[in-house]
């Protein structure tokens, strides 16, 4: 899985707790009594090699669980659903290009898919992971838990009812460039849109439950071209929504080391009415005629959650009002940048007991 230690430490969490504490971050209390007998184990994980195999497995136990078989070499996950064949969940986090082959290989096996995004790289991929899903009668979920970020849900609930019907917008994630020249191996099988702009295109279907109809692409290769890596520095894609709405996604991986933040990123809608919400919460109205717009703000992404940043605002701070205090925010910024680097796990199974 990708960044292993976080997914880990997440499976680790569930099983120490159960699922039920977890529900409340996304809005699901109601079903917090009637999902708490479900019981969460980990019983394997798998990567490329078997140093990063083996570490993965045993931080596991360093953090209080049973430490999990751990499996390596090409295809890891063919050796998980051979050893466990009544497995409830398969986890996949291997590089973008390799999700097709392990979805596809555990919904033949007979078990469900939680996978990072994107789900695969191509359309055809696509519609067999759909029909397999269907025809096993099997969950395929991508994980897209920016919907869950309190700044989203906030936007989702208040803040688009208020700038009237969507016009158009912009949408940015920008990658740090240790992400395409270090981290990841696989950058030239894969882009910056297709590696984090899901998580957007997702997000404004959130928004409005509206779908994508139609899109445009185009690419640079230029920096990590001269680096010798043959992988796009950038890529900008317009997608036109069916309620008429157009929003423009632009995402790359070469952000400098001396940004101020590691990632980047923030969007922004122009809406019919006259009202505009800015990140510190101050609302204002136009002069007539003018459009309206709100500003989601310049988030700080801290290993998948946002922290204040020079300049910036914590995700429990209420718009206007005084931020809630927060332990560990130094550390974790320092742990999230060493884990950053390290993305030792590919694939996990889980079994669940009712």
């Amino acid at each position: 899985m990708f960044g292993g230690d976080v997914h880990a430490r997440a499976y680790a969490e569930l099983q120490r707790t159960g699922i039920s504490p977890q529900l409340g971050r996304i809005g699901l209390d109601a079903w917090a009594r009637a999902l708490a007998p479900i019981k969460f184990k980990l019983v394997a994980v798998a990567a490329r090699t078997s140093k990063s195999a083996l570490r993965t497995a045993k931080n596991f136990k360093r953090w209080g669980q049973k430490e999990p078989k751990a499996f390596f070499g090409d295809k890891p996950w063919l050796k998980i659903l051979r050893d466990f064949p009544e497995l409830d969940v398969m986890a996949v986090a291997t590089p973008d290009h390799l999700h097709t082959a392990v979805i596809l290989a555990a919904l033949n096996a007979g078990a469900h898919v939680i996978t990072e995004k994107p789900m695969c790289l191509a359309m055809a991929e696509a519609d067999a992971i759909i029909a397999l899903a269907k025809r096993r009668n099997r969950i395929v979920a991508v994980d897209m838990h920016k919907r869950y970020d309190p700044d989203h849900l906030r936007i989702r609930d208040d803040i688009k009812n208020r700038i009237g019907h969507p016009l158009y917008g912009v949408a940015y994630l920008e990658e740090p460039l240790e992400v395409s020249t270090r981290t990841f191996k696989w950058v030239e099988q894969s882009d910056p849109f297709s590696y984090v702009g899901p998580h957007w295109v997702d997000l404004f279907y959130h928004y409005y439950k509206s779908k994508p109809r139609s899109l445009t692409a185009v690419g640079q290769k230029k920096k990590l071209v001269r680096a010798g890596l043959n992988a796009y520095d950038a890529v900008q894609v317009r997608v036109d929504f069916e309620n008429g709405m157009s929003i423009n996604f632009h995402n790359n991986w070469i952000t400098p080391p001396d940004f101020e933040g590691p990632v980047n990123q923030g969007h922004e809608i122009v809406g019919t009415e006259q009202r505009r919400w800015e990140p510190h919460g101050e609302q204002s109205l136009y002069p007539p005629g003018a459009a309206s717009r709100w500003f989601a703000g310049l988030y700080r992404l801290w290993r998948g959650q946002h922290h204040g940043g020079p300049g910036g605002h914590l995700p429990n701070e209420i718009p206007g009002g005084k931020p809630r205090k927060r332990r560990g925010d130094l550390s974790d910024r320092r742990r999230s940048k060493n884990n950053r680097r390290h993305c030792p796990c590919r694939a996990a199974g889980a079994r669940f007991e009712f």
